[in-house]
């Protein structure tokens, strides 16, 4: 289990570099190898994709100051712009202090937050930007220290409570700051984590990721919730055109090309993938993607359609 982790850690790694946040890249076929072998395999890559999205923005060395820089993972879709734009104006509505984003894995929620974050620093909305990945496994610690590396903060306290009021103390001292809390599985506690919430003196803007709605308005009390669902059927192909390449249109390829991308059901992870691995392939390889497709799923991924599940395996028997 160990190994099959730091594989796919590894793997996250060496896609971030090439600017892919969504999770997901070709030719890792001994991730899949490994995963095989335990049951649980399939639970750590959903898991490790949430982790490694925020890459190097969640991610920061110590003290390393967030730098805006445009998100390259960003598509600019019709059907993403009004939730960004409802977003936007969400997190400037001084009356709203806890917002979420909602959606299954892999449909870009956390792509489209990280442009929400860019879009606040270039016009300044808040003091400072600070964010976390969370995971269905919250360790309080870990989140304090992702929180605390943006923040320049070093802990001196050996308890947790004693961490806790010293962060709360230190995002007190900003007028106003935006946290980022991705990945929320279950309720969790803010104050505990040293997050102030409520009161005459309220700087927080708590903005949250989940995989499930009733999380961030029953147990997070969102005050609003916005569901990113999947591509519509022209952006999904239009995007899987632009990532495969014009090859996609010669005479040979279109049909199979339209039913691999149907396979991949709207998420742009899975449209990523497989149209990263496919580009430049003769038909034959395109044929035998398909008939591979075609076959039921060895394990699911949690909350994702169990028509999908092909598409997201198939890329690591790469």
């Amino acid at each position: 289990m160990i190994n099959l982790e730091v594989s796919l850690v590894k793997g996250l790694e060496d896609d971030a570099k090439n600017k892919c946040f969504i999770g997901l890249c070709p030719n890792v076929k001994a991730r899949y190898q490994l995963r095989k072998k335990t049951e649980d395999g399939a639970s750590s890559v959903d898991e490790l994709l949430q982790q490694g999205r925020f890459d190097k923005v969640s991610y920061r060395d110590v003290t390393q100051p967030i730098v805006v820089v445009p998100t390259k993972d960003f598509e600019d879709f019709n059907s993403r712009k009004l939730v960004f734009n409802k977003i936007m104006e969400a997190v400037k509505d001084p009356n709203l202090n806890i917002i979420g984003v909602s959606g299954m894995p892999g449909v870009g929620k956390t792509t489209l937050v990280k442009e929400v974050v860019r879009q606040v620093k270039e016009d300044k909305l808040f003091d400072s930007v600070v964010m976390a990945v969370v995971t269905h496994t919250p360790d309080i610690k870990n989140i304090q220290d992702q929180i605390a590396d943006t923040l320049g903060l070093t802990f001196k306290e050996p308890s947790m409570s004693g961490r806790a009021s010293r962060l709360c103390q230190r995002l007190k001292k900003e007028k106003k700051i935006l946290v980022v809390l991705d990945d929320i599985w279950t309720r969790l506690d803010l104050m505990e984590v040293g997050i102030p919430l409520g009161g005459e003196d309220q700087v927080c803007t708590i903005l949250l990721t989940s995989r499930d709605r009733n999380v961030l308005t029953k147990h997070m009390d969102a005050k609003k919730s916005f569901p990113v669902g999947v591509l519509e059927d022209k952006e999904a192909w239009d995007f899987f055109k632009k990532i495969a390449g014009d090859g996609v249109e010669s005479h040979d390829l279109p049909p199979i090309a339209i039913e691999v991308a149907k396979r991949c059901g709207g998420l742009p992870i899975a449209i990523r993938t497989l149209a990263t691995s496919l580009k430049n392939e003769p038909p034959f390889a395109w044929e035998d993607a398909l008939q591979q497709l075609n076959r039921p799923p060895l394990s699911n991924f949690k909350g994702v359609p169990a028509a999908v599940c092909p598409s997201m395996e198939w890329s690591y028997d790469r």
